[in-house]
């Protein structure tokens, strides 16, 4: 009988994502035009009692097919408080942009829940902390002076797994504490990115001029040729460490922010001949980069092997089609690393094609809010939008066997201290650089 009632929840959900999707609409335009404050202060509590109520049909399902377990009735509890605490204090200046943020999460907390508590519980974690880090860390850092310091403060980041760091599936991107039974796992480049895109956006104010500059007159400026240089060093550095997603997401990052200030194609043509290159030169030296490829050209030429990881994906996308098996109906566990590479797919097996295409559009209307955030300077929030819009992009397509694997993550969905810690900085930057108090002000709920 409640096998039945998982069937049915599947139109449930989503009609409670059509139902977040269309007040997120209506909300974003009440907030760019700022006119009718009742019809945006709805809006905007709907989202967030959507949000509340899809959680808790998600847990509730989990407890009970779990036969009440302890801990996934702990974890769920800890989840929605989190919802709850995020929702209140998270600030009421950008609401659209957290009811996006706080939808995401949910899905993630859900799909983690059913996949693994244990994973589920340190996500959880990871977000009260990443929360709690947004509230400070991103006050201290827009409100540094010079664009050196964000420069340096990348390059020390993107350095140290050179030096203290460990490899983890081919990349040595990663830098392991061991604290008596205690291992904290940390990824610097993720807030490396955070500093990049500061000291760009800092810098931007030099490219003005560029499209009228031929290329000697480029080469003897220093103030326009050393962000060239700084962006060329870090994605180099990438490259020695074989985190080669990272790699591409900071040259991505780079071509939109350079266009969105200086508006040349030149420079952006020149790159991407660069980037094709760079790519083949990768192919040919790097193993797992070859392997990521031929799997990604043909998964099905060694489905028992090199080809497992992508085939399993598509297996759970495509079996139960546009609905999905139901929460707790489906075999997601037969992912490999599906809490992180692969909880797109992870989460499409189970709650369907549609709810999957209903999160893209999420996606889309969170980068949106980012892209149009209004911001004495909006090239940070430019870059900032390309780069999650991007890792979204890289890990959807992955999953859909539309890109070969990059291991980055999908952005407040997948299992990942480092990276949702730096998602959560993101958006409290977003949130603190509002313009002027009349496109900034707060709804009241």
């Amino acid at each position: 009988m409640f096998d039945f009632g998982i069937i049915v929840s599947r139109y449930l959900f989503l009609f409670l994502i059509a139902a977040f999707l269309y007040n997120t609409i209506v909300s974003m335009l009440a907030e760019e035009r700022t006119v009718n404050p009742d019809a945006l202060r709805a809006a905007v509590l709907n989202s967030r009692l959507i949000v509340l109520y899809m959680h808790c049909l998600g847990i509730f399902i989990l407890i009970y097919k779990s036969r009440f377990d302890l801990k996934i009735i702990g974890v769920s509890l800890a989840s929605l408080v989190f919802l709850i605490i995020y929702n209140k204090f998270a600030g009421t200046k950008k609401p659209s942009l957290i009811n996006c943020v706080s939808f995401l999460a949910s899905v993630g907390f859900i799909v983690l829940i059913r996949l693994s508590p244990n994973y589920a519980l340190r996500q959880i974690v990871f977000a009260f902390a990443g929360f709690a880090v947004s509230l400070v860390v991103p006050w201290l850092i827009v409100r540094l002076k010079f664009s050196a310091v964000y420069a340096v403060l990348s390059g020390i980041l993107l350095v140290s797994p050179l030096l203290i760091g460990r490899t983890v599936s081919g990349a040595t991107n990663w830098i392991i504490f061991n604290v008596h039974s205690i291992s904290l796992s940390i990824q610097p480049s993720e807030f490396a990115k955070i500093m990049y895109v500061l000291y760009m956006a800092a810098s931007s104010k030099h490219f003005k001029n560029i499209k009228k500059m031929n290329l000697r007159q480029v080469l003897k400026n220093t103030n326009t040729l050393l962000p060239l240089i700084v962006s060329a060093a870090f994605i180099l550095i990438l490259v020695l460490e074989r985190d080669l997603g990272g790699a591409l997401v900071f040259f991505v990052t780079f071509l939109v922010m350079f266009y969105a200030a200086t508006g040349s194609l030149r420079v952006v043509g020149f790159s991407l001949l660069l980037l094709c290159v760079g790519g083949f030169a990768s192919y040919k030296i790097f193993g797992h980069v070859q392997a990521r490829v031929d799997s990604w050209l043909n998964p099905w030429a060694d489905i028992s092997d090199s080809g497992y990881q992508v085939t399993q994906s598509l297996f759970a996308i495509g079996t139960w089609g546009g609905m999905g098996s139901g929460l707790t109906r489906g075999l997601p566990q037969l992912i490999p690393i599906a809490e992180s590479d692969f909880v797109f797919s992870a989460m499409c097996e189970e709650f369907g094609v549609l709810f999957g295409i209903g999160v893209i559009l999420v996606y889309l209307a969170m980068i949106h809010k980012i892209f149009f955030a209004p911001q004495k300077d909006n090239i940070a929030n430019i870059g900032f939008g390309a780069m999650l819009a991007f890792q979204a992009f890289l890990i959807i397509g992955g999953n859909c066997s539309l890109l070969p694997l990059t291991g980055v993550t999908l952005p407040f969905l997948s299992y990942g201290g480092s990276s949702l810690v730096a998602s959560f900085i993101i958006i409290g930057i977003i949130c603190i650089t509002s313009k002027t108090e009349e496109e900034s002000e707060e709804v009241e709920l």
